[in-house]
């Protein structure tokens, strides 16, 4: 028997991934956001619609957060016929590491505009 808490860990760590690269807003509940990224983890294409079915959550609501993951680029984009499959693109290893590289250019930024803050208050 699996306890329901085993899963706590590696949700709390897909919750500060996907806030880190901007998909999760920190300041709302993740619950959805985390549902709707979940179904991607099993590598296989979905439909939007297929979604819906697998988490009850309104059409638009999946909508809403495919573009988002789509614009973050953890996701990609084909059609087959009439219908529009989504997957990951690539793997979460890939996009941890674009997280990680966005998370350094902020830091670096945020030390140069420091360092430019000190030599103009040192200039006064």
């Amino acid at each position: 028997m699996r306890l329901i808490i085993d899963d706590a860990p590696q949700d709390f760590s897909l919750e500060c991934f996907l806030k880190r690269i901007g998909y999760i807003d920190k300041a709302h509940d993740s619950t959805i956001p985390l549902k709707i990224f979940k179904v991607f983890l099993d590598e296989k294409s979905h439909t939007p619609e297929e979604i819906t079915e697998k988490i009850s959550v309104s059409k638009p609501t999946v909508y809403r957060h495919i573009k988002k993951l789509t614009d973050t680029g953890l996701l990609k984009t084909y059609r087959k016929k009439y219908k529009v499959y989504y997957q990951l693109n690539g793997n979460l290893s890939q996009a941890w590491e674009m997280a990680l590289l966005k998370i350094i250019h902020t830091l670096d930024y945020y030390s140069y505009v420091l360092e430019r803050m000190k030599v103009g208050a040192e200039n006064e």
